[in-house]
């Protein structure tokens, strides 16, 4: 967004201001924002693996997901349920959760010049350490 003068900045900062001091949950009552907890999320087609990624203890959802991955499951999929997965449970309010999300990217970025072979172990590797989080 360009900001035009001073006072459309300050006009601007200062609504930014007031939906952060708000929070989530009273702008969500005054429907500002929605608050996180009210509902369970759904996430459609992917709600099976990233339900799968948050229920299963990572030592054995390295076994189930190297299966699917060899039975066609792509890493663009996997990485964005364990994404989701992540959302879901941490709601960007754990340090280390956060930087389990913050790895995903370049995890998938370093699989997609890997050689076919070994193009899973950085997100495998995510995966495993956002599902230790979970």
């Amino acid at each position: 967004m360009i900001v035009s003068s001073r006072r459309a900045f300050l006009g601007s900062l200062g609504g930014t201001a007031l939906a952060v001091g708000l929070g989530t949950t009273l702008g969500g009552r005054i429907g500002l924002a929605l608050p996180f907890g009210d509902e369970e999320l759904d996430f459609g087609e992917l709600e099976p693996l990233a339900a799968l990624i948050q229920e299963t203890p990572p030592a054995k959802l390295q076994e189930l997901l190297i299966a699917k991955l060899k039975a066609g499951l792509d890493l663009r999929t996997l990485v964005a349920a364990t994404s989701l997965a992540n959302a879901r449970t941490f709601g960007g309010q754990d340090y280390t959760g956060y930087h389990c999300m913050m790895a995903m990217v370049p995890a998938y970025e370093l699989a997609r010049r890997l050689p076919a072979s070994l193009a899973p172990l950085p997100v495998l590797k995510v995966v495993w350490r956002t599902a230790d989080r979970i």
